[in-house]
């Protein structure tokens, strides 16, 4: 198997937990429909895309999300993606440069609604060195990836969600009460008003 492509899946299954936690209790960014995995336009890497399911008649560019959830989310593909290959989070995720994947995916602007955004910045960094010396991840870390891949065309691929539901579901139980206090701190860094992105 590609490391690079074991790399972006584990990227994405970081995104996963955060999204399906946050669609339990509370309810925003919708169910994900599915995960694909694709050559990057910069050499030598791959990319992950979540497509979510949109209900009938509705704007699919239209959902419902909060400021804290979407924070929460952005960070946690490059938690378990620096973990994983023994790296420091912020070769993934920095403020400060354009490396880090996840800073296309909304943190610029969303960090900006935070009150004090250097702050902020440095808990999402401690919230990772406390993941990394809990081990919590390790058992993720274990997945035969190619058990969960489906290609779809020639380097091109989507996960199986289905399989990968069923092996994460103890998981993300446990993992509620890192997550959802995580969630809750990252809201105290937001102004009330601007705790919502309708």
């Amino acid at each position: 198997m590609n490391p690079v492509v074991k790399t972006a899946f584990f990227h994405e299954v970081g995104h996963l937990i955060a999204r399906e936690i946050n669609l339990k209790h509370f309810g925003v960014m919708g169910a994900t429909k599915e995960i694909r995995l694709y050559p990057s336009k910069f050499s030598g890497r791959y990319d992950g895309e979540t497509i979510p399911e949109v209900p009938e008649g509705e704007d699919p560019q239209k959902s419902t999300v909060s400021v804290a959830e979407k924070l929460a989310v952005i960070p946690y593909g490059c938690y378990i993606e620096a973990i994983y290959l023994e790296r420091d989070f912020e070769i993934c995720f920095s403020p400060d440069n354009s490396g880090g994947r996840d800073l296309v995916d909304g943190w610029s602007g969303l960090k900006e609604k935070a009150a004090d955004t250097k702050a902020l910045y440095q808990y999402i960094k401690d919230h990772f060195n406390n993941l990394k010396e809990s081990g919590c991840f390790k058992e993720l870390l274990k997945i035969d990836v190619e058990q969960y891949l489906i290609e779809t065309e020639k380097e091109n691929y989507i996960i199986d969600l289905e399989k990968l539901r069923k092996i994460i579901a103890e998981f993300l139980l446990r993992h509620e009460e890192i997550y959802l206090p995580f969630v809750e701190s990252i809201r105290g860094f937001l102004p009330r008003a601007n705790d919502k992105n309708k």
